[in-house]
């Protein structure tokens, strides 16, 4: 298991019911995959390191930091 930096970025989105809403995306720093997520706490953040890590189209299971 690597250390792996990401890059996060925050923005909006408008969702289904046509709100906008505060989204987080994150990068991985190795192969640019990039994973959103509803929000714009340390929770989101964290969720979508763990979907990187679930989702690594390398098939490798990274550790992600920020």
């Amino acid at each position: 298991m690597a250390r792996v930096e990401v890059s996060v970025d925050f923005g909006t989105t408008i969702n289904e019911g046509g709100y906008d809403v505060a989204v987080t995306e994150v990068t991985c720093g190795r192969c640019g995959h990039k994973t959103e997520s509803y929000g714009d706490s340390q929770r989101s953040v964290d969720r979508c390191k763990v979907l990187l890590n679930r989702q690594c189209p390398l098939g490798q299971q990274n550790f992600y930091v920020e």
